[in-house]
């Protein structure tokens, strides 16, 4: 059988960084990889046939003509992902793990010596988390404000609960909810101060201007629409632009029942410098009673006391990390083992996060939608709204050692600086296994007509007859 054409043997942007830069990195690597060595009866020759393909090099220049048009064309690329994200999270799959997360619960009915602690900032994957890595129904979950015509009151609704009593047989052992930093320091210093030794606390972080756009998005996806230009309106916090001084309001009824005011705070407590307050002061704008940078200062305490600081770009690794620091022994806790299937779709639903963790690791890179807000005033309202948050952010991201900005500014870039090598070592891989396969088919026919050491002459054998 003949072998397949050289240019099957090589994706196209491999030959292109070989035939547009000379003796490049690309084939030295491969070079040295494939033992060096000039003839064609060598591994080295072969692969240095493969290079020389001109059918290569004309796929790598289409490649490469590819790349760029991705790179030039990020609005479509964002409007293309977006919408399959929209499309999977409407898709009976995206059902199912939701499903499957009921199906799994971690059961804790009885009274527990520790406590969690989830610091949850909006709109940084709160309830992914509860769905893959904690569904329990051992958890107290502070009321959710999207829907509801109210805002977050944790420690009242805490108390009102009666979950100040730590030995109280109701008490719960998993909190998540938009705790304040008030919130959070009188609990320390105050119900549970002799039992604080026993809490775990862990909080997720995002960058700002993310956020802040993702929340606006949610917000909207609940209902909360101002007339004219919406998302600078929301972003303002004000309504005073509307003609008939009345909101738009689409669904749900609660929130068409709310008052005006009662929207407007919560625009500007989720969307004006709201991590730095939270952390630092209160969430709420009507509570805030302290300066930003007493804020900031305040926040940058409380960041230092968390047990696990974590932050939603980084879900690759620091969602392991978190299940190994905070929830190491959650399930193993419960209160009857759970049935072998049950244990193994466990396992698949903690599974399932990291590997959209790996599939949707341009969302969580890249300024998506930060993006698409290009216009000077549109800018500089957002680095208003977020000034403060961001130096609580470029705080947490040194405090733990990461790189102050990771992200990439538009879906093309990402596509060049992960997409191409990524192709090289696929390519790199490839060109190697068929190198190696031609050069094995080679060699296979001539050790098939060399003579065998073992064998004897016909003429040897009549000469000593």
């Amino acid at each position: 059988a003949q072998a397949p054409p050289r240019e099957q043997l090589l994706p196209a942007e491999f030959c292109w960084r070989r035939s547009t830069s000379g003796s490049s990195r690309a084939a030295f690597a491969m070079d040295t990889a494939c033992g060096g060595g000039g003839g064609g009866d060598t591994l080295g020759g072969e692969c240095r046939k493969v290079f020389k393909s001109w059918r290569c090099r004309v796929l790598s220049g289409m490649n490469a003509i590819l790349l760029i048009i991705g790179y030039t064309a990020s609005p479509m690329l964002f409007w293309a992902i977006e919408g399959g994200e929209r499309a999977w999270r409407d898709s009976p799959a995206h059902w199912m793990i939701n499903q499957l997360a009921n199906d799994t619960m971690i059961h804790h009915h009885h009274w527990r010596p520790w406590a969690i602690i989830f610091f949850h900032i909006p709109r940084t994957g709160g309830d992914a988390l509860m769905t893959h890595l904690f569904p329990t129904d051992d958890a107290w979950l502070g009321r959710s404000w999207w829907k509801d015509g109210h805002m977050p009151r944790f420690y009242e609704e805490l108390e009102a609960s009666g979950q100040l009593q730590w030995s109280s047989p109701s008490r719960k052992s998993l909190f998540k909810g938009f705790l304040s930093g008030d919130d959070y320091l009188r609990l320390k210093e105050g119900p549970w101060k002799e039992h604080w030794g026993k809490v775990r606390t862990f909080i997720i972080l995002r960058d700002p201007v993310e956020r802040v756009l993702s929340a606006v998005k949610h917000m909207k996806k609940y209902g909360v629409h101002l007339c004219g230009d919406a998302e600078m309106n929301m972003l303002h916090g004000d309504r005073s632009k509307c003609q008939d001084n009345r909101l738009r309001r689409l669904q749900p009824r609660k929130l068409r029942q709310a008052r005006p005011t009662l929207v407007e705070e919560k625009l500007q407590s989720y969307l004006h410098n709201a991590v730095a307050y939270q952390l630092g002061d209160h969430l709420n704008v009507s509570l805030r009673h302290r300066s930003p940078e007493e804020a900031v200062a305040r926040a940058k305490e409380v960041l230092r006391s968390i047990d696990f600081l974590g932050f939603y770009e980084d879900w690759g690794t620091d969602y392991y990390a978190l299940r190994d620091t905070i929830f190491e022994n959650f399930e193993a806790q419960q209160e009857k083992s759970p049935a072998w299937w049950v244990a193994i779709w466990s396992a698949f639903r903690r599974v399932i996060f990291y590997f959209g963790t790996i599939v949707g690791r341009s969302r969580l890179r890249t300024r998506k939608y930060s993006a698409q807000f290009t216009k000077p005033e549109e800018v500089a309202l957002l680095k208003n709204l977020t000034y403060y948050d961001q130096q609580v952010y470029e705080f947490a991201r040194s405090l733990k050692g990461r790189p102050v900005n990771p992200f990439y500014d538009t879906y093309g870039q990402f596509l060049l600086q992960e997409g191409v090598p990524l192709l090289m070592l696929t390519s790199l891989t490839c060109l190697a296994s068929g190198a190696l396969c031609r050069w094995f088919r080679q060699r296979a026919p001539a050790a098939a007509a060399a003579p065998s050491s073992l064998s004897v002459s016909p003429s040897k054998v009549r000469g000593r007859q």
